[in-house]
């Protein structure tokens, strides 16, 4: 198999991608390509029955993605018995470990929400909460949550990668009685005692930034920086990986070797024992596995004196990762770190024809952001063009200086004076860094933001891909250059893909007690959003980020909208416009539009001044047209003494159907409504407040004659909504119900006589 151990991984992949998409083509083609290589004689027999058998093996072994259905009752109260087999997080908030249930014979995500306890109390849980500890617990047992809506984070499916499909939520730690530990615990342990000596040390900075870099802990650095190095594709630079490995095996050699301190010889056994190490010690994430262990194949088979070409050795790890965890295949790091590596590796005599360390530089960005453009649009729905340069800026500065640094002062870290001093020129000089990438964001930050990436699509991108760099290494720089013209033009396709729909679409989030509905015309002629509702603190109830960083905003990166062409806001209320500043700052809003009775705070006026919208306050009656859609405002017509009566009320037309958004209005105001258009004829009613009884009467139902009525309410609200007399009234009307607590998001999509309802489903 030697030189061949590539085909084996390809044939893993193969059949990974078979048990995923459930797509048996998948499967075909490539054992059509294998033979297909056979015969033309670049195949050897033995190396094809072995991958033929190794994909039938890892067909077999690949697990699927089974998750057990989401249930509407209650969780249950259960006490659980099992083993301890991950390591264990604390956070100020919570602790949390997976559970290897004896009974259950499942993997249980197990957590635990921090209440104000005592420092000395949870450190006496730190020393009872170990890797491999036998616990006895009682919690609230149930399926994790999947997500509502398009583009939100699927929890539920996030750890059914991981082999976990349910989940227990402890009340108290005082519940949870455990016993023993594991071998593996120690090298935990030490992990702990040693960021504990580090955060005594170094600032808080810093600290945060040595244990990302050295400890793949990630935690202490701040949202918007974490959210900074995503958005510019910076993110493998904070996942220790072959670059963090690399430096350390260097500094290693020349510290044992150049130094005289002991032989080569030694020195690569050092390595081959150490690098595990140190790859639980950072947090056995997927690259630094796949690092490690390439360096300690690559020296032992140097120390054995066998030559395996890199593509072999590479393939080897791979396949002993898959072996081990079945379920890692599934983790985007494992996907990426594999991906970039591979990619690296067959591009090194392209890269070795540079002479240039700059144009070496930019070579490697370049490709790798290429090779990783389907799954960065796969996972994150975004890609920013100008990170491949951004790259070629901080790559260097990250290996040269913050590298190198964070693994020094941990060195140095029990010498008090010299700590100190490598302290204060490392954030000297770090915060620099991190202010100029916040000015960079600020100005230069226009990404492509697109939906899914079809497999079709990333099928064919990555066969042009291998195309040009075909053609690239062998120097036919014309048909090279025609190939990446076709690889350009077809992203810009895809991310261009909604301005070529004639499909309309209105989609009522699912955002909890709260409205949020989002307004896609045909060909992306205009996109709308009424309302923006967030949930509020009780600490000074004000509204927290949470709905729009977990609904909203990934929606609408999911669907491609960066800018929004109008936001309605019905009225004051929290659960209507709390959003509407944190969707100011992330994307161009050109409008907000509220009626003539809307109470505007001066810190709003302020916030959407300097967003540089217009503010429209919409007269009674008027007639509103953005963007070829006409929107006519019904009520208020004047002040009727409460938010919730004031709302905006609003017909409008979409797919040729009339449409009533109706905020949170009461019966009266309903009564008002008939009396001022005693002929108003509706297809689809956006229920008022939120179901409530206070709304929604009988009289108003029987003259409107909706046919279908959304509802966007709460799961297991506090106020009861939405009331059953209303659902009654709707019923007997008719009158066809979705509601977002047991439906999840709902979205309407017209096309010309077409129109269709549809509840999302993850």
């Amino acid at each position: 198999m030697k030189g061949y151990w590539h085909i084996a991984a390809f044939a893993a992949v193969s059949s990974a991608l078979t048990v995923y998409f459930n797509n048996y083509w998948l499967y075909v083609g490539f054992i059509c390509w294998i033979f297909y290589v056979y015969g033309s004689k670049r195949l050897r027999r033995f190396p094809l029955l072995a991958s033929i058998i190794i994909s039938l093996f890892f067909f077999e072994y690949l697990p699927t993605l089974s998750t057990p259905p989401q249930s509407s009752s209650p969780e249950e109260i259960l006490t659980l018995t099992g083993t301890i087999v991950s390591q264990v997080n604390w956070t100020e908030k919570k602790v949390d470990f997976v559970l290897h249930s004896d009974s259950l014979d499942q993997k249980i995500e197990t957590v635990s929400f921090l209440k104000e306890q005592a420092n000395d109390h949870i450190t006496h849980w730190k020393t009872k909460l170990r890797y491999g500890a036998v616990c006895e617990l009682t919690g609230r047992f149930a399926v994790p949550e999947s997500s509502r809506n398009p583009g939100q984070f699927n929890h539920q499916l996030f750890l059914a990668k991981k082999g976990i499909s349910y989940q227990i939520v402890v009340d108290s730690l005082d519940t949870i009685s455990c016993d023993g530990a594991s071998f593996m615990d120690r090298f935990y342990r030490f992990r702990d005692l040693l960021q504990g000596f580090i955060s005594q040390t170094y600032k808080k900075d810093s600290t945060a930034w040595i244990f990302a870099l050295v400890f793949g802990d990630d935690s202490m650095l701040s949202k918007t920086m974490i959210h900074l190095f995503q958005r510019w594709s910076l993110a493998h630079l904070l996942a220790i990986s072959g670059l963090h490995v690399g430096l350390i095996v260097g500094f290693v050699f020349f510290l044992l070797i150049k130094l005289g301190m002991t032989t080569k010889e030694k020195t690569q056994w050092i390595i081959i024992f150490g690098l595990p190490v140190y790859a639980i010690l950072a947090g056995g994430e997927p690259s630094v596995w796949r690092a490690s262990l390439m360096i300690c194949l690559a020296v032992g088979l140097a120390k054995a004196k066998l030559r395996y070409p890199l593509t072999d050795v590479i393939s080897i790890v791979f396949l002993f990762l898959l072996i081990v965890d079945k379920y890692i295949i599934y983790q985007v790091g494992f996907q990426m770190s594999f991906l970039v590596a591979f990619t690296l590796v067959l591009s090194k005599s392209w890269l070795a024809k540079t002479p240039s360390p700059f144009f070496v530089l930019l070579k490697i960005s370049f490709i790798c952001q290429l090779v990783l453009l389907p799954i960065q649009f796969l996972y994150f729905s975004t890609f920013h063009p100008l990170s491949i340069l951004i790259n070629i800026l901080v790559v260097p500065y990250f290996t040269l200086f913050v590298i190198p640094t964070v693994f020094i002062m941990v060195i140095f870290s029990p010498v008090p004076f010299i700590s100190t001093v490598i302290d204060f020129i490392f954030t000297f000089i770090h915060k620099g860094f991190e202010k100029l990438l916040i000015v960079i964001d600020q100005v230069a930050y226009f990404p492509w933001m697109t939906g899914n990436f079809p497999m079709w699509s990333a099928f064919l991108y990555y066969g042009l891909l291998i195309l040009f760099m075909v053609l690239e290494e062998k120097q036919k720089k014309t048909n090279a250059f025609i190939c990446g013209v076709g690889l350009t033009v077809m992203v810009m396709i895809i991310v261009a893909r909604p301005y070529f729909s004639p499909i309309g679409k209105v989609t009522m989030l699912d955002i909890g007690q709260g409205d949020a509905f989002v307004i896609e015309l045909p060909y992306r002629r205009g996109v709308f959003m009424i309302d923006a509702g967030a949930t509020y603190s009780f600490h000074d109830r004000k509204p927290t980020e949470s709905v729009y960083n977990n609904i909203i905003n990934p929606f609408l990166t999911y669907r491609g909208i960066q800018s929004v062409d109008a936001v309605f806001i019905s009225h004051e209320d929290v659960d209507h416009m709390g959003s509407v500043g944190y969707l100011l700052k992330d994307r161009s809003v050109k409008r907000i539009v509220v009626s003539d009775q809307y109470e505007l705070k001066m810190k709003e006026l302020n916030e959407w001044m300097q967003a540089k919208g217009e503010v429209i306050r919409i007269k009674p009656y008027q007639l509103l047209a953005i963007k070829g859609q006409t929107f006519h405002l019904l009520s208020p017509t004047r002040n009727l003494g409460t938010p919730n009566e004031n709302s905006l009320v609003i017909l409008t037309e979409f797919g040729g159907e009339r449409w009533l958004f109706t905020g949170d209005i009461g019966e009266n105001t309903e009564e008002k409504l008939l009396s001022s258009f005693p002929n108003l004829s509706i297809d689809v009613l956006k229920v008022a407040h939120h179901g409530s009884n206070t709304s929604t009467g009988a009289q108003f139902i029987k003259a409107i004659q909706p046919n279908d009525a959304l509802i966007s309410v709460g799961r297991h609200n506090m106020y009861g909504h939405p009331a059953e007399e209303v659902l009654q009234v709707l019923k007997e009307e008719g009158v066809r119900i979705f509601r977002t607590d047991t439906d999840r998001a709902i979205q309407y999509q017209y096309h010309g006589d077409k129109r269709v309802f549809t509840k999302y489903k993850p």
